[in-house]
């Protein structure tokens, strides 16, 4: 799901012969869109919108076919997905370390919400043998 195509190709995925869909406006950068369609993405534009609406996406996926989708992207990205009510699962790592700063990003950016929404913990799993010996977390939420 991208408005500008401003991303690099997933060709680990592309070389493993998967299928790779990108979702965007109706009038997204044209050589962008031509270099991405080239490379063997699927490059769907929803004509008429400025901006990509989850619920648009959400159908769109359904009439393929899917029941879930895997979605690793930015805060902007859930933010459309969570104020969509299209987000029913969350899988979030979370690694020991603290970050900060100027310009640091939290979970999720946009808009305010116009009701909070509520996931509950289904699982939790701590890993102890990261690489620099801080430890992580990976926890299961499901939409309430």
């Amino acid at each position: 799901m991208s408005e500008d195509l401003d991303f690099p190709s997933p060709q680990t995925l592309l070389q493993e012969g998967r299928t790779v869909r990108v979702f965007t406006v109706d009038a997204p950068p044209s050589e962008r869109f031509a270099a991405m369609a080239a490379e063997g993405l699927i490059v769907e534009r929803f004509a008429g919108n400025r901006r990509i609406d989850g619920k648009d996406i959400a159908a769109r996926l359904t009439a393929l076919g899917y029941r879930r989708a895997y979605c690793v992207a930015g805060p902007q990205v859930l933010h459309t997905l969570v104020s969509a009510g299209c987000l029913n699962t969350l899988f979030l790592t979370t690694v020991h370390r603290l970050l900060g700063g100027e310009g640091f990003a939290t979970i999720m950016e946009g808009a305010l919400l116009g009701a909070p929404a509520d996931y509950c913990l289904r699982s939790l799993y701590y890993d102890a043998h990261t690489p620099d010996g801080v430890g992580q977390t990976f926890a299961r939420y499901d939409r309430r």
